[in-house]
């Protein structure tokens, strides 16, 4: 008999040996339950800057999560030690490669500036300074941003070392960056386009809007937007949180309607009480030859202010006037402000 094994017995006992030539196992499937705190929140960053000229304070203000603000902080940083400051106005600027420029200058927001991608805003804006004392000014808007992070506040001598410094056309520029927990997944360009939103963001503000008005795009410094339309008449309706005294902000709504400044006299003769749930504000109405700036102040905590604003047309800022009215005292703020309890 030949003994010599033939290559197919060597394979076939090799086989046996190391697999036992068995079948293939079948393929079993599993249930996992999904872990639903595993996008409960994200590790988020805001970049700020703040410099303060002629009582004038310019914001440049960027968030996004960690990883996406990356790429950009060297090139932010370097936008800001670019800026330049002309005897009177706001700042001029000069884009890195590959910014864009996405709106001009609006109310408070001066601009808004989209990087390269991953695009990230950058949002340039100006408020005239309420506290006289620049440390107490500073830790205010650093504890009020911390907070927007998911972060607790600062004590005053660690909110002052929190800034760095550097230097733009003479000027001293603070700046900081703060990482923290954003809820949910932050917002990005390319998946937020322009689109009217839920009208509310209901971690602010929440109110009963009047049958007709369309919800807005709510994002940034807004937290509550609508708007309505008759025509060729429209007017928007905006809930921000910002600072500034009232004779600054009436006689900045004036000039925006074409009117003169006043004084503190005449503007409290024209000035009306209002309520918002248990807060109580002052409520303005600010008539130009075509424009209308309706407005209503409430305090909040920080030194700044929650402003309800309805701007337009003036016919149909006239005809929506008490419907404004109703819609404001409809709303509810969240703790941060004073008298909620």
């Amino acid at each position: 008999m030949n003994n010599i094994a033939t290559p197919l017995t060597i394979v076939t006992l090799a086989c046996l040996a190391v697999w036992g030539c068995r079948r293939e196992d079948p393929i079993v499937r599993y249930r996992v339950a999904k872990d639903k705190s595993s996008n409960a929140s994200v590790a988020g960053e805001m970049f700020v800057a703040l410099t303060v000229r002629n009582g004038e304070v310019y914001f440049f203000k960027a968030v996004g999560t960690a990883e996406s603000m990356e790429p950009h902080r060297s090139a932010i940083r370097s936008f800001l030690a670019g800026l330049m400051f002309p005897a009177d106005g706001p700042p001029k600027w000069t884009l890195p490669e590959g910014w864009s420029q996405r709106s001009a200058a609006s109310g408070m927001r001066l601009a808004t500036l989209v990087t390269q991608s991953p695009p990230i805003e950058v949002v340039v804006s100006s408020l005239r300074q309420t506290n006289p004392n620049w440390q107490a000014y500073m830790a205010s808007n650093l504890n009020r941003w911390r907070g927007q992070m998911g972060l607790a506040p600062l004590a005053a001598p660690a909110a002052a070392e929190a800034f760095e410094t550097l230097q733009a056309d003479g000027q001293k520029i603070f700046f900081t960056s703060i990482l923290g927990q954003r809820p949910g997944p932050p917002p990005s360009l390319a998946t937020r386009p322009d689109r009217p939103a839920a009208g509310f963001d209901p971690s602010f503000v929440q109110g009963t809007p009047p049958a007709g008005w369309k919800p807005g795009p709510v994002r940034g410094m807004r937290k509550a937007a609508f708007r309505f339309s008759r025509g060729d008449e429209s007017i928007e309706v905006t809930v921000i949180s910002a600072g500034g005294d009232q004779l600054d902000n009436v006689n900045r709504w004036r000039g925006q309607v074409g009117l003169g400044k006043i004084t503190a006299e005449q503007m409290q003769s024209e000035t009306q009480e209002i309520s918002a749930g248990a807060l109580r504000g002052q409520y303005f109405a600010i008539f130009g030859a075509k424009q209308a700036i309706l407005a209503a102040m409430f305090p909040a905590d920080g030194g700044g202010n929650w402003f309800v604003k309805l701007s337009g047309n003036r016919p149909l800022a006239e005809q929506q006037a008490e419907t404004f009215k109703t819609f404001i005292r409809s709303l509810t703020f969240n703790s941060v402000l004073k008298g909620k309890k």
